[in-house]
């Protein structure tokens, strides 16, 4: 999954010990890091990370980028 941080503030997950510097590149993300922390997972959702390419037949990228799209809508 690759991802680019929106947020303009280096992101730290803590149950990952990962830093997600804001850049203009997108920076790749193992599958693994969504399945270990709920947190990543939220920040995605949020739409404070954002998707910018995923693999849809990894199910947990799928969900998640489904649940962004449901969560964006619902703001709307």
């Amino acid at each position: 999954m690759k991802i680019l941080n929106t947020s303009k503030n280096t992101i730290y997950i803590e149950e990952l010990d990962l830093y997600l510097p804001f850049t203009n590149e997108p920076q790749i993300l193992e599958t693994d890091f969504l399945k270990r922390s709920k947190s990543l997972r939220n920040a995605i959702i949020q739409g404070i990370l954002e998707v910018v390419e995923y693999n849809p037949n990894e199910r947990i990228e799928a969900s998640v980028v489904y649940l962004h799209k449901n969560h964006s809508q619902k703001k709307e």
